[in-house]
């Protein structure tokens, strides 16, 4: 029936402008991390996920490096 066509399309509009309400917030909190961190950023979507995968890619980069040096201290003391 139309009236059951018309329920069923507005409760897939309902469910993606909830989907879509979601991903904004959690855009936002990453522009937040990044704002916080003194990370240059444009102010839109695809600029801060690009940003944040950067950031990302850094911070394990820096990780690996502070592994490196942890270990050479660790065998450095243990000699």
């Amino acid at each position: 029936s139309r009236k059951a066509k018309k329920k069923k399309r507005q409760d897939r509009n309902q469910r993606e402008q909830q989907r879509s309400y979601k991903i904004s917030q959690q855009i936002k909190e990453l522009r937040n991390v990044l704002a916080e961190s003194n990370i240059p950023f444009k102010p839109n979507k695809y600029s801060i996920l690009m940003s944040v995968a950067d950031y990302i890619k850094q911070l394990q980069a820096r990780a690996v490096h502070l592994d490196e040096e942890h270990r050479k201290l660790i065998s450095t003391v243990t000699q």
